[in-house]
């Protein structure tokens, strides 16, 4: 690594001109422009995100993906304080900027780079080391909006957009364009997740039981061998009795808004429900949601295991919620 691609990605925002001294000629070289957000998307992002040392090609290949859709965002004064699009792999390609400069938490290993978003983000500081605190105000909520239908217009398979769309609710927009679930185990739109409702036919969601800083959301089905200890399944080893959806849960994916479950006092409207009962609504029906308790929801039909504690036959059951679509 030289000096020159060490400052570009130390100051992925700063307001000024960088020069360093590094050749033998000693002539300067523009480490980083102040006018960072007139580069080339691709150069900028590039630089920023260590690309030429990695010499990874899949982030390489998922960063030409991602620089058409970087977009510039501004303080309520029209400063730029971020130039980001909203991630929808596992490629850590995100910087937090704090003042300018990246945060000290990217300042020492690149896993540590963020995976829900690419380009650079303002941040508060958290404190004296400068680690990220709150992100700065800007107009991100609909950034993250524009992402959703820009990403609806790409070409992206369904995993690609669900992950989208938890990345655009973490940051408060409307991942309606892109918005998927896990029904049966199979990513499924929320066109697809209406036209299953309108029949009359009832989904039952998962609920997981919620915690002291994570309100009542959908869950996965899990298979709980002891109290405190569950373990999930893979795809293909559930029966499903009932149309069933789950939350689908991965490494490193944000998830404290878009399963959550709406109500009076947390309406949540970037999560799942929210924009399924908008869709809805749009349709001239409401969508219901009745509590169930022990509902039968799957039987396994994978290898039996007696260390597991699963045999052919083996009923899933959870509190569910039935969803419904009535009359306006």
């Amino acid at each position: 690594m030289t000096l020159n691609e060490l400052i570009a990605h130390l100051c992925p925002c700063l307001d000024c001109d960088v020069w360093v001294l590094q050749s033998a000629s000693g002539q300067p070289e523009l480490a980083h422009a102040n006018r960072w957000h007139e580069l080339d998307a691709l150069t900028w992002l590039r630089q920023i995100t260590f690309a030429g040392p990695r010499a990874d090609e899949v982030a390489d290949a998922y960063q030409k993906q991602m620089a058409p859709l970087l977009r510039l965002l501004y303080s309520a004064d029209g400063v730029p304080c971020g130039r980001a699009a909203i991630g929808f792999g596992y490629v850590e390609a995100g910087v937090q900027s704090i003042g300018g400069l990246v945060s000290s938490e990217h300042t020492r290993a690149i896993h540590q780079f963020s995976m829900t978003f690419a380009g650079a983000l303002g941040f508060e500081p958290a404190g004296p080391r400068r680690n990220a605190g709150p992100i700065l105000e800007c107009n991100t909520n609909a950034w993250a909006s524009e992402q959703a239908a820009l990403l609806a217009q790409s070409n992206l398979n369904e995993y690609e957009k669900y992950l989208a769309a938890l990345n655009v609710a973490e940051f408060g927009g409307d991942p309606t364009p892109i918005a998927m679930i896990l029904i049966n185990r199979q990513p499924t739109a929320i066109s697809k997740v209406y036209d299953m409702l309108q029949p009359g036919t009832p989904i039952f969601a998962v609920v997981g039981a919620p915690t002291i800083i994570q309100p009542a959301a959908i869950s996965m089905l899990f298979h709980w061998r002891s109290p405190g200890h569950g373990e999930g399944l893979q795809w293909n080893e559930l029966d499903f009795t009932l149309a069933t959806m789950e939350a689908w849960h991965g490494r490193r994916l944000p998830d404290r808004v878009y399963h959550q479950i709406p109500t009076a006092e947390t309406p949540a409207p970037s999560s799942f429900l929210s924009c399924l009962d908008r869709y809805a609504i749009d349709r001239k029906r409401t969508l219901r949601f009745e509590p169930r308790t022990n509902m039968l929801l799957a039987r396994y039909k994978g290898e039996v295991s007696a260390r597991e504690k699963l045999s052919q036959g083996t009923e899933f059951r959870s509190t569910a919620l039935k969803l419904s679509l009535v009359e306006n």
